[in-house]
């Protein structure tokens, strides 16, 4: 898992609208109240050195006549340190402008630029409404809304699942759409546009120049849209009595402004330049305004004596030129009649972007789309943990998890040369979370 600094379509910041589809997660806990569910949950993340995030979740489920249910959820974050701007590291002190304009923050010599005015609250929710369908399925829809100081989203979704073979097979569908609207701080930035230089004025004032004109580099407190349809399939089939299996297939296309607005790409001096591998200027990135991602993943659950195996793989490939592999595996052992173990380990695997660039050179044309945003490189990383659960204060159940997560970034197509040489360009990452859960697994 990795935290986005602004935005991150796979972490703290989406994955609403399918959740919802499926109805909140795997397990509720019943409360004293007869015919109500309810569950919540606190995650702690910490990148040493860099982002810290605390997210609150607190789910709700009213249980209605004929098997009809109505779920809320809802979710609180915060998240606040230094994240990467994309810059590369240079021989000596850098200086970047603020997002909002009204001042600037300088990097050290030899250090992998880190913008440290990351600071962001975010409030979610959801609403789902579940039904039986036909004589043995479910049928669900649900709306769901996102907001931060730069970001709002509202979506819908929808999902229908049907038993089959005295309930042994079952078949899903589900399918949600999402609007969201980007205001960033300082106006949309132009794509290859370079950094202005910081106004110097107040926050409220942030895009204008020292004339009192509008920074051209960026819109007149301009926003921009985006739209999100994503769609899944999928099968589950009880093999006996001790396995079972699971496919799906999921679909999504983002459509609109899709570029991150916080991010730079170096321009430098070229290899043949007296001040080769030093920057020159830092240009904002450029990516293309559609991206279409395709995955499928496969799981098989197996009862082992007393203790559960449960293994999963998905293979991911999109339209930017990016294919990933994620392996995990959990045991689950009981310890006594309800207190349970499970230690888990993740790894993953993910190629670089067509248009992913470690830098630019000056004096060569600039290509159609660049970003040098590290999560748009080639990297691996492995997680690593363990949940223990089943445990009771009072009639409550709860469950705590600790992981550890490591990232390792691959040097990109393009080499190290003149100043850049024995610099770390491609700086791993590491992070710890720490989850307590009450009445659900998140």
């Amino acid at each position: 898992m990795q935290l986005s600094p602004r935005k991150n379509p796979t972490s703290l910041r989406t994955g609403l609208a399918l959740a919802a589809a499926s109805l909140l997660g795997p397990k509720a806990a019943s409360a004293a109240i007869e015919d109500v569910e309810v569950g919540s949950g606190v995650l702690v993340y910490t990148e040493p050195g860099r982002v810290s995030a605390l997210e609150a979740v607190a789910l709700v489920t009213r249980n209605f006549w004929d098997k009809h249910k109505l779920s809320l959820r809802v979710v609180y974050d915060t998240l606040t340190g230094a994240s990467p701007n994309g810059a590369v590291a240079s021989r000596s002190p850098q200086t970047f402008t603020r997002p909002s304009g009204s001042g600037s923050y300088t990097v050290n010599a030899n250090e992998t630029p880190l913008d440290d005015t990351f600071k962001d609250t975010r409030f979610a929710g959801s609403l789902t409404y579940d039904r039986p369908f036909l004589s043995a399925g479910r049928w669900n829809v649900g709306l769901q809304g996102s907001s931060e100081h730069d970001y709002l989203s509202i979506g819908a979704s929808t999902g229908i699942t049907r038993e089959f073979d005295r309930k042994n097979t079952t078949i899903s569908l589900g399918v949600s759409g999402s609007r969201d609207e980007i205001s960033p701080e300082g106006g949309v930035p132009t794509a290859f546009a370079e950094m202005g230089a910081a106004t110097g004025h107040h926050e409220d004032d942030f895009t204008r120049g020292d004339d009192g004109e509008y920074d051209e580099n960026r819109g007149e407190g301009s926003g921009d849209t985006k739209s999100v349809v994503d769609g899944v399939i999928g099968l589950t089939q009880v093999v006996n009595r001790t396995t079972l299996i699971r496919f799906n297939y999921s679909i999504s296309n983002s459509s609109g402004y899709l570029n991150d607005p916080y991010k730079f790409v170096s321009v430098l001096y070229g290899p043949d330049d007296p001040s080769a591998g030093d920057p020159i200027t830092y240009l904002y990135e450029k990516r293309p305004d559609s991206h279409t991602k395709h995955s499928i993943y496969a799981q098989a659950k197996k009862r082992i004596a007393s203790t559960t195996m449960d293994i999963s793989y998905r293979f991911l490939w999109d339209d930017w030129g990016i294919t990933s592999h994620t392996a995990e595996l959990k045991h689950r052992v009981p310890i006594g009649e309800t207190v349970y173990f499970e230690p888990h380990v993740r790894l993953y695997e993910q190629t670089a972007a067509d248009f992913y660039r470690t830098y630019l050179l000056s004096g060569e044309a600039l290509p159609a789309e660049a970003s040098a945003d590290p999560r748009l490189g080639p990297m691996t990383a492995i997680t690593v943990g363990n949940r223990v659960g089943g445990f009771h204060v009072g009639e409550q159940e709860f469950a705590v998890t600790l992981e550890y997560y490591r990232q390792f970034l691959k040097d990109g197509d393009q080499p190290a040369f003149g100043s850049l040489e024995g610099l770390d360009l491609s700086e791993d990452m590491g992070a710890f979370m720490f989850r307590i859960s009450h009445g659900w697994e998140p």
